[in-house]
């Protein structure tokens, strides 16, 4: 009888160590650590609804007629959205056309730390026939020469 006992018990502890584990595992999905993956997203101006979620701007540069964005902000459970917001064209020579980046986390709650490559288009920025625009993001100046 206590041998049949001993097996319940031993039983018992392995089903709680088994339920421990997974909850261990499924909350360490919700803990910081680094996403060291880069995905590229290509996005369209003006598909996203303007949004002001805080995120990092690690390097920013102009690559052909597209504005290259390295991005990190704390989520990993939704989809994040990243749309330019385009200010005033200074009339200057040559031509400064200031932008802004926002960030739509929908919603996300979670906290694993995502780098992500984001594109946006420049083409509809040739404001000058000497082919040179000073895009201006943040206090960052990148020039964007084109034909």
């Amino acid at each position: 009888m206590s041998l049949r006992f001993g097996l319940e018990g031993h039983r018992q502890i392995l089903i709680f160590f088994s339920a421990a584990l997974f909850v261990a595992l499924v909350v360490s999905c919700q803990r910081n650590h680094v996403d060291e993956t880069v995905e590229l997203i290509e996005v369209e101006a003006e598909d996203i609804a303007v949004a002001h979620d805080p995120f990092d701007l690690l390097d920013a540069s102009i690559i052909g007629d597209s504005l290259m964005l390295s991005v990190r902000y704390g989520g990993g459970c939704r989809e994040h959205d990243f749309a330019l917001e385009t200010g005033t064209m200074l009339k200057s020579l040559p031509p400064k056309q200031l932008i802004s980046i926002s960030h739509d986390a929908n919603g996300d709650n979670c906290r694993a730390l995502i780098q992500k490559i984001v594109w946006f288009d420049l083409s509809s920025f040739q404001g000058s026939p000497r082919g040179i625009t000073v895009i201006v993001l943040n206090e960052m100046e990148l020039i964007y020469e084109y034909p």
